[in-house]
């Protein structure tokens, strides 16, 4: 693998082109069960390149820059030395599953998804928001019970404690189907606007960033 490694890079120096380093993403750090877990994995991950870094860097003409980029790791890790740069997508925002591996608290979650209530049915304990997939993607949250993102009110400037179990349980491309409590769904009103919290907010970050619909709230 490093002799791949250093055959490219000196392809790369011989094209118009320049070398300036590694990059890392340890993505599948998402499928650990909580911190303890992913702090014992992204330390073999950082090992392993911090070992290949160092091999290369005897190869060539200058040490190699590395940047890593997961969310995971940065919030779970505490040794940083010799990375050049952190890359890593919503670490300033939080999530829910980024709350539910111990990562963060809930009051740390930043970011949330507005959605006017289009329909409701008190018989069944529904309601439907104007917002779907191209808002929130379809990425399913590892609790059964909270599917596709938690429910809250605004409460000032943010958000308060989400509405009792009331979750996102159904998406589609623009609605999103939303089931709770009797009490909480008699208290909601056809054109209400509530909040989403996000599963993944990477996700709808960009997916609303596109859309020019991203507003920023400060204290």
């Amino acid at each position: 693998q490093e002799a791949r490694l250093l055959h490219m890079i000196q392809h790369i120096e011989r094209s118009p082109h320049g070398f300036s380093g590694l990059t890392a993403h340890f993505g599948y750090l998402y499928d650990c069960y909580d911190k303890a877990e992913i702090i014992q994995e992204s330390s073999s991950a950082m090992m392993k390149i911090l070992q290949i870094k160092e091999h290369l860097d005897e190869k060539c003409d200058q040490p190699l820059a590395l940047a890593i980029g997961d969310t995971p790791s940065l919030l779970a890790m505490a040794y940083f030395e010799h990375v050049s740069e952190i890359r890593s997508g919503n670490f300033l925002f939080n999530d829910l599953t980024i709350q539910s591996k111990g990562l963060c608290q809930f009051e740390d979650i930043a970011t949330v998804l507005e959605g006017v209530v289009i329909s409701k049915t008190e018989s069944d304990c529904r309601f439907v928001l104007h917002c779907g997939s191209v808002h929130l993607s379809k990425e399913r949250h590892g609790d059964s019970h909270i599917q596709y993102g938690c429910i809250a009110k605004r409460d000032g400037h943010w958000i308060g404690s989400p509405l009792g179990e009331t979750h996102v349980v159904g998406l589609y491309q623009e609605h999103a189907v939303v089931v709770g409590p009797t009490d909480v769904v008699k208290q909601i009103q056809i054109g209400d606007e509530l909040c989403v919290i996000p599963v993944h907010s990477c996700l709808a970050m960009d997916a609303m960033y596109h859309k020019n619909k991203v507003q920023y709230i400060s204290s």
